[in-house]
């Protein structure tokens, strides 16, 4: 899992406090199999990742790692992944950046469909009502997708 997360350059991305050479151990983070260890890579990722609804290069250079993280069933807590995923689908590159978050995120939308599609209903509802009010975008993408929400 996440073979090629060191294999990007990261210290030439950025996020929103200047290079994003930390990523790499944020995003391993979140497969911790300690809980402290994964909020603590999730808030952090969150803050870096996102800043007022704007995206940053190593905001959709994330995403595949996030992605592959959400597909494997031994992934800790991939609700958090998920909303993360989200938030970033939600978000707009900052200017003068390219890059298109939805698109990015819509190469995954296979997992995405398979991770809800497995979901505990109970747990999936109550999810999916949290997410809906931080990501209404995906959830309404993921309908028209076949996600059975």
């Amino acid at each position: 899992m996440l073979k090629k997360l060191r294999s990007l350059d990261w210290a030439k991305l950025s996020h929103v406090y200047g290079s994003a050479a930390d990523l790499p151990d944020l995003i391993e983070g979140l497969a911790s199999n300690e809980e402290e260890m994964r909020q603590d890579a999730l808030d952090a990722l969150t803050a870096a990742l996102i800043q007022k609804g704007l995206l940053f290069s190593a905001s959709i250079a994330a995403i595949p790692f996030l992605l592959e993280l959400l597909e494997n069933e031994k992934t800790p807590d991939r609700w958090s992944i998920f909303w993360l995923l989200g938030m970033l689908y939600q978000g707009k590159m900052q200017a003068g950046l390219k890059g298109d978050p939805k698109a990015e995120v819509q190469k995954g939308k296979a997992i995405l469909v398979k991770f809800l599609s497995k979901a505990a209903a109970k747990t999936k509802k109550m999810q999916l009502e949290y997410n809906d009010e931080l990501a209404p975008d995906l959830l309404a993408d993921l309908k028209t997708w076949g996600a059975s929400l």
